[in-house]
């Protein structure tokens, strides 16, 4: 099956058409959804997460890996547990993610921290040039 089937298949699942998966999903119409439902496995992984989010559920099961509900549960308890600095909230969900039994989770996951990271390492950087920049002028 591919990541587009998967994709249609979870939102009749919903019940949902295409036009209210766009709305969930941020698109301006039901083009994108069934431009994505088409693709079959070329689908970006920007649209997989996309989708993911605004199905409610995780990108690894998009993509097909056999995901394990409560494993996702321990993942996001471990997370939200750590209020200190980044690099503690990813050890922690590193070790949390390398007690779960399914290796192609682990690597799904895995990936999903990384993107997490680099998008809020970047995010950072570009506020405090923005802040320096305002300070200088």
């Amino acid at each position: 099956m591919t990541i587009g089937e998967r994709i249609r298949n979870k939102r009749e699942e919903m019940n949902l058409t295409q036009s209210e998966l766009a709305k969930l999903c941020g698109y301006s119409g039901k083009a994108a959804i069934s431009r994505i439902e088409s693709a079959g496995d070329r689908v970006s992984l920007k649209q997989i997460h996309r989708v993911a989010k605004g199905l409610g559920i995780s990108p690894a099961i998009l993509m097909g890996y056999d995901v394990d509900e409560t494993s996702l549960g321990e993942v996001t308890a471990a997370f939200n547990s750590v209020k200190s600095k980044p690099e503690d909230q990813l050890q922690v969900l590193c070790d949390t993610v390398s007690n779960l039994a399914d290796e192609n989770f682990k690597l799904a996951l895995t990936q999903g921290i990384q993107d997490y990271f680099n998008n809020a390492i970047r995010l950072y950087s570009s506020i405090k040039k923005d802040l320096k920049d305002k300070i200088k002028d």
